[in-house]
């Protein structure tokens, strides 16, 4: 800090703190120093990066997006980041929305699945794949469904593919 004024080094630091709050479940509050590290250094692509991931976690869809949206071509990761936050997002807000709006959603979900593929990093991909078999099984294709489910559960034994798997 300068004179009071929080400098880059702020930023970074916040940054740094935000990360533990995630490996520790701490959301609300990664959030909130990703919020004021991008006050600092508006800039920081690889900040808002993290945030998109923190909002998301921490139940803020609208950042989440609004963060995707804005990251879409810019290197900071690869676009197979960004569409599958668009599609999780749209999959999960729309989960109690009327029957013509979750329709709407699953195929705007659906669309951005559409441009995840092999850039996706690994630590992603049985997110991508719990995300497409609840899509696929959500718009009437529980064939497809499942071939999504068996591949995810190749990935990771998570109960909420086995779910889907199982409806």
């Amino acid at each position: 800090d300068v004179d009071g004024v929080p400098g880059p080094d702020s930023a970074d630091i916040l940054s740094d703190r935000a990360r533990v709050y995630l490996s520790e479940g701490e959301y609300a509050a990664a959030l909130a120093d990703l919020n004021t590290a991008l006050t600092i250094l508006p800039d920081r692509q690889d900040i808002q990066t993290i945030r998109m991931d923190a909002a998301y976690a921490a139940g803020d869809y609208v950042t989440a997006l609004a963060d995707a949206q804005a990251l879409f071509n810019s290197r900071a990761a690869p676009n197979d980041v960004y569409k599958l936050m668009e599609a999780r997002v749209r999959v999960t807000t729309s989960a109690y929305a009327e029957p013509a709006e979750r329709r709407a959603a699953l195929q705007q979900a659906d669309d951005a699945l559409d441009c995840v593929g092999p850039n996706l990093p690994s630590n992603l991909r049985a997110v991508a794949g719990e995300v497409r078999a609840e899509v696929l099984l959500e718009r009437g294709f529980p064939a497809d469904a499942v071939v999504a489910a068996d591949e995810t559960l190749e990935l990771v034994n998570s109960p909420r593919v086995r779910i889907i798997r199982g409806q």
